[in-house]
């Protein structure tokens, strides 16, 4: 197992731990720190999971035709294999798709490895700065801005 892997499932050992809290005999300063605490995990949750969408959506691109990763594993669009893998919406899956790949670190065509798409927004997500769903509302403000002036 990966040290990644290993991590993941620490935290969900852990996590399922917190879940089973009975918010009711928490004090208000302990529910608020709480509150706090739970959405700054639930970032660093949400960015691992948009890299992760990115990088299988990277391994599924149409070019690599059966030996894409979706495809080897018998379908054909990485958003409908994220969607069945993780058993979220359709529309969860495409966001996480469109994210992950603005996000992620890109390859060259001579192998370099190249800054993501919006390397401000990718840095902003991965320290915890912004959520998801802002870094997919800057994405999508961002998305007209790089057709240039018309």
């Amino acid at each position: 197992m990966t040290e990644s892997l290993d991590l993941l499932a620490q935290a969900e050992a852990a996590l399922r731990r917190v879940a089973l809290v009975d918010r009711s005999t928490l004090s208000d300063d302990e529910l608020i720190a709480h509150l706090k605490l739970e959405e700054s995990v639930g970032r660093f949750i949400d960015t691992s999971r948009v890299l992760t969408a990115g990088e299988v959506a990277e391994r599924s691109r149409y070019e690599l035709g059966a030996a894409g990763l979706s495809m080897r594993l018998s379908e054909r669009k990485s958003v409908n294999f994220i969607e069945q893998v993780t058993r979220t919406s359709h529309a969860e899956a495409s966001r996480r798709v469109r994210v992950g790949l603005a996000v992620r670190p890109r390859q060259s065509m001579l192998g370099e490895v190249v800054p993501p798409e919006r390397p401000i927004v990718a840095e902003a997500l991965r320290h915890g700065a912004i959520g998801v769903d802002t870094a997919a509302t800057i994405l999508c403000s961002l998305q007209p801005a790089a057709g240039g002036p018309r």
